[in-house]
């Protein structure tokens, strides 16, 4: 796979840049008595869906485990059950939470266990509220409740209406397009998508080399894995 090398490196060295200055960042913001919930086992947020470069799929993939392997096919089973044929973005989300469960790569305590080649939102979502809050589904409470949290954040610091703050997730997005348009300036088309749906792509399906044939081969490969939802998966042509 003649290019995947540099574009690897190229994003574990900005993995690293985004944890130094994520941690100035927590820093400056305990300075100002400010609280980042964050710890290990805190494992709300491991539910949600997690879009990814397939740079960082490839990293992820090259560190796992036969049992790591095991559980990315088991949610991938489940994907393909909860998730076939829905078309509406936010149902997908919640369909992804609650039906599709835990990401794989969550451990029986609680920790990520693919923690140093976690992906650029995993690293960059930090809660400025108790763990409790990244469980809940903000459509099912009460106008009076929704009304209170927001009431309650600071708008200065997070991505407004949600808890999480909005510096580090900026940063992160851009270092998400920045590997992508390294991936596409390299094979002249680029993958991103779910976490571990890429991940499977290429344990399964070789991903990553059929990237470098072009974007027929990609097509191709979507086609013959079957799973039919528009938000697993993104070219960039």
């Amino acid at each position: 796979m003649a290019g995947w090398p540099a574009l690897k490196e190229a994003v574990d060295e900005d993995h690293n840049r985004l944890d130094r200055d994520i941690a100035r960042w927590c820093k400056d913001y305990g300075a100002r008595a400010g609280k980042i919930h964050c710890g290990r086992g805190c494992h709300n947020c491991c539910t949600l869906h997690v879009d990814v470069p397939l740079t960082e799929a490839l990293l992820v993939s090259d560190a796992l485990s036969a049992e790591q392997a095991a559980a990315v096919e088991s949610t991938v089973e489940g994907m393909a059950t909860e998730l076939a044929g829905i078309d509406d973005f936010k149902t997908f989300l919640r369909h992804y939470r609650r039906r599709v469960g835990a990401c794989p790569f969550l451990g029986a305590d609680g920790a990520c266990t693919v923690y140093t080649v976690r992906p650029f939102a995993c690293r960059a979502l930090l809660s400025t509220r108790p763990a409790d809050w990244c469980a809940i589904d903000f459509a099912e409470l009460t106008p009076l409740e929704r009304t209170l949290f927001m009431d309650s954040l600071d708008r200065a610091v997070v991505a407004f209406p949600t808890h999480y703050v909005e510096a580090t997730q900026e940063q992160a997005r851009v270092l998400e397009t920045t590997a992508i348009l390294a991936m596409r300036e390299t094979f002249g088309v680029a993958v991103s998508g779910n976490l571990p749906y890429l991940v499977h792509l290429q344990r399964q399906h070789g991903l990553g080399e059929a990237l470098a044939q072009g974007e027929a081969a990609v097509r191709e490969l979507l086609h013959r894995d079957g799973i039919d939802s528009p938000f697993l998966v993104h070219l960039h042509l």
